[in-house]
């Protein structure tokens, strides 16, 4: 990034994506370029009450169980009412597993899906064509239940995971 800075007069080229969905490259003036960790560094100095945890998840490639085991034991030991951001290069696959372990881990320190609040907007219903698939009702998974023991409560669990946390921003709170 600052190579490309220096090379080309203190410009970067970036993506823009325009309203109808088109994506264009554009220009853009660049006084500084900070990392992640930087930006949270500066915070902390102004006195906001953060923590940084960088988990190097490689893309497009599951997780290692060691990498799932630090931000699960980050989340369950986090402060009731602490919040979550989770950040990757796209905000695809990494980003949300992480959203699914720290959900999971609400869940579970919460009780399970039995004792959460109602959701403030009832999700979009699905279009009926589609009904049993947007539910999870696959056959793989009918069949998996009834031979995983707690299977039917991991589901319902997974299903609240994906319809209170996986259609918003990566932000979780505890």
């Amino acid at each position: 990034m600052l190579a490309e800075v220096a090379r080309y007069g203190g410009r970067v080229l970036v993506s823009r994506e325009l309203d109808d969905g088109q994506l264009v490259s554009v220009w853009e003036q660049c006084t500084s370029v900070q990392t992640p960790k930087e930006v949270f560094e500066a915070l902390v100095a102004e006195g906001y009450q953060l923590q940084y945890l960088r988990v190097p998840v490689t893309d497009e490639r599951a997780p290692k169980a060691e990498d799932c085991d630090t931000i699960a034991r980050c989340c369950a030991t986090a402060d009731t009412g602490a919040l979550f951001i989770f950040n990757c290069q796209m905000g695809r696959g990494r980003t949300t597993t992480a959203m699914v372990i720290a959900s999971l881990v609400y869940l579970r320190v919460h009780g399970g899906a039995h004792n959460l609040p109602p959701l403030p907007v009832p999700p979009p219903a699905p279009a009926d064509d589609d009904l049993p698939l947007r539910r999870g009702d696959y056959a793989v998974i009918r069949a998996l239940l009834r031979v995983v023991d707690g299977g039917p409560a991991a589901k319902e669990m997974v299903d609240e995971v994906r319809l209170r946390f996986i259609r918003r921003p990566s932000l979780i709170a505890l």
